[in-house]
């Protein structure tokens, strides 16, 4: 059995950010294409309404948290994808210097989510990751849940973000959403009662319109 290194990475490949040196020439014409897709248009106010808005929701596997990777340098796949990903972040979860730095007035209609693994700490849906959360977290996705409904919170306040920069629910509500639950509920068993509550107290507040295929924003330019 004989094992081969691979060769040394040329200088060109040490910037992603340089897309016309780090990728082929049939790379950079479809990013060309895909551009005038995702770059809102320039000097019409009203075409702002008609401007593509790109999510990434990124969730870690069980046990694998950015922040605690971050002693080790010992990333996630999906930790790694969430820093390629442009756009704004959600404040709190991640460092400060974990944010998009590349010319970020070009994404500012793009927003990245991140949530740690289950069995790993993450306050904003009040998991510890440490003692029994961590241990019914491994084992059953113990808080799997909350981080689902606690992303789509996001998904809203996303839309609200890139119209009045600013969220629509504040991380205090979501905390309290994210502890309600029905006098008459079964046990742990059931959290359904999660995603309907969310659906209708953020439909309620956000001044979204239902629609057949899913919720249709109200826009004004005025």
């Amino acid at each position: 059995m004989s094992a081969t290194l691979s060769p040394q990475l040329g200088p060109e490949y040490a910037e992603a950010a340089q897309t016309n040196i780090f990728f082929p020439k049939v790379n950079n014409q479809a990013l060309e294409q895909f551009a005038n897709r995702e770059q809102p248009s320039i000097g019409s106010p009203a075409e702002s309404c008609k401007t593509n808005l790109f999510f990434g929701f990124f969730f870690d596997g069980t046990k694998n948290n950015y922040i605690k990777a971050n002693a080790s340098n010992n990333h996630s796949n999906v930790a790694r994808l969430y820093d390629c990903f442009p756009g704004k972040s959600v404040p709190g979860v991640l460092p400060k210097d974990t944010d998009w730095q590349y010319n970020p007035s070009r994404y500012t209609h793009f927003f990245k989510v991140y949530v740690p693994g289950v069995s790993s700490p993450f306050a904003q849906v009040g998991d510890s990751g440490e003692g029994l959360d961590g241990i019914t977290g491994g084992a059953s996705g113990k808080m799997g849940e909350h981080r689902i409904v606690w992303a789509l919170v996001q998904a809203i306040n996303n839309v609200h973000r890139y119209f009045f920069s600013v969220p629509l629910i504040l991380q205090e509500e979501t905390s309290t959403l994210l502890k309600r639950s029905p006098a008459k509920q079964k046990r742990s068993h059931d959290h359904s009662w999660l995603l309907l509550v969310t659906t209708k107290f953020v439909v309620g507040r956000a001044g979204f319109e239902p629609a057949t295929n899913g919720l249709k924003v109200r826009c004004s330019t005025s």
